[in-house]
């Protein structure tokens, strides 16, 4: 069996949405934008370290909402979020997604995210 040492990379884009006292209806009209990258290399079929981050601009508004008093409020924000993480993966049998005997594993993850 050979080992898949190496390394996987990928991103993403999307949507993401402020909920709290800015937006009490849960409002998903106004959405802002998020990017995100992720690289993992993986020692052999059982262990890897996986590393990703994250950055998602948020805003909310007083002028969008129903209610008449958080109208009145009249506050808003915009911000940029910025997420990374770091993990350590374990399987508990060898993982390869080619070969169909060996593409389900439980496993464990421990890491840190900032």
């Amino acid at each position: 069996m050979v080992a898949q040492r190496g390394w996987e990379v990928g991103g993403g884009i999307g949507v993401s949405h402020y909920f709290g006292d800015l937006n009490t209806t849960f409002d998903i009209t106004h959405p802002g934008w998020a990017v995100s990258g992720i690289a993992r290399f993986n020692f052999n079929d059982r262990i890897c370290v996986k590393m990703a981050a994250t950055y998602a601009n948020l805003a909310a508004n007083d002028k969008n909402a129903k209610n008449i008093f958080e109208r009145q409020r009249n506050l808003n924000f915009q911000t940029g979020v910025v997420d990374g993480s770091a993990q350590l993966e374990f399987n508990f049998l060898p993982y390869n997604y080619f070969d169909d005997s060996q593409r389900f594993t439980p496993y464990l993850f421990a890491g840190f995210n900032v």
